[in-house]
């Protein structure tokens, strides 16, 4: 956040239909150059499609709101989308408001409506949207103008992006770690291991492993493979200890190392 990469914000919002009107007609009337934005916890490429389950009262508002009173209007409608890295939910003053902490990258994307359907969750048999977004060109936040709306989204004004400014986050693609790889992956959950364990040695860990390295990856790739489809390895005694390092392009010290602690129950060290 320090280089103006990520941007923080903080705001409550309305939870009912009936909250989220009062406080839109309460409210006055947003500017036209605001763009309301949807968080996403995996960023969109350019013409990438992506399916979004929406039941929440203040989405379902905003979808409303970009299609003119109704999702039959939706199609063809644009917004934007932002890279949540972080989100944190918790009570707000009044039983019908909530609080969101969001951490966000500064560079996001306009994405338009493709299609969309109507329809009931299957409990509750509350309206629900499928709506179906594809990805257009990237925007550049002005930082000052993001703000939480009171229908409950933000929204912020966006130009398209610069050339020089690094968007993460906004192509789609694996912009999270440095040029040199990433140096230490967290597994939380044992169950989990095995796969991720098999995906990094799959991919060398690091572009620019050494034969070591290499070797090293091989090895746990050669392990996943053993091991029978659907099964776990047997479930190892208690405090028994596994690691893997894989040495990166500059040596033992820029290296990647992984750990995981065996055990039962929900104390997972990991």
């Amino acid at each position: 956040m320090r280089s103006g990469e990520l941007l923080r914000r903080s705001f409550a919002f309305p939870t009912t239909a009936e909250a989220i009107d009062a406080a839109t007609a309460a409210a006055p009337p947003r500017a036209a150059d605001l763009l309301p934005f949807f968080p996403l916890r995996r960023p969109i490429g350019a013409g990438e499609e992506r399916r979004l389950n929406l039941f929440e009262p203040r989405w379902l508002a905003l979808m409303d709101e970009l299609g003119g009173g109704s999702s039959a209007g939706l199609p063809g409608a644009t917004l934007g989308v932002l890279h949540a890295l972080n989100k944190c939910y918790y009570e707000a003053d009044g039983a019908e408001a909530r609080r969101v902490d969001v951490v966000v990258r500064r560079v996001a994307r306009r994405v338009r409506v493709h299609r969309c359907e109507e329809g009931t969750r299957p409990v509750t048999g509350q309206r629900r949207l499928i709506v179906h977004i594809v990805g257009e060109e990237e925007l550049e936040l002005e930082p000052q103008s993001l703000r939480g709306d009171p229908s409950g989204f933000l929204v912020g004004r966006a130009a398209p992006l610069r050339d020089g400014l690094d968007g993460p986050g906004g192509t789609g693609g694996d912009h999270c770690c440095s040029e040199t790889g990433a140096k230490v992956v967290c597994v939380v959950g044992l169950a989990h291991a095995n796969g991720v364990l098999a995906r990094c040695a799959e991919r060398r860990l690091s572009l620019g492993a050494d034969a070591l390295g290499q070797q090293a990856a091989d090895d746990e790739l050669d392990q996943a493979d053993a091991m029978p489809k659907g099964l776990t390895e047997p479930r190892p005694r208690w405090g028994e200890r596994d690691e893997c390092r894989v040495s990166g392009g500059g040596g033992g010290s820029s290296g990647m190392r992984m750990s995981g602690w065996h055990g039962s129950g929900s104390a997972d060290p990991c």
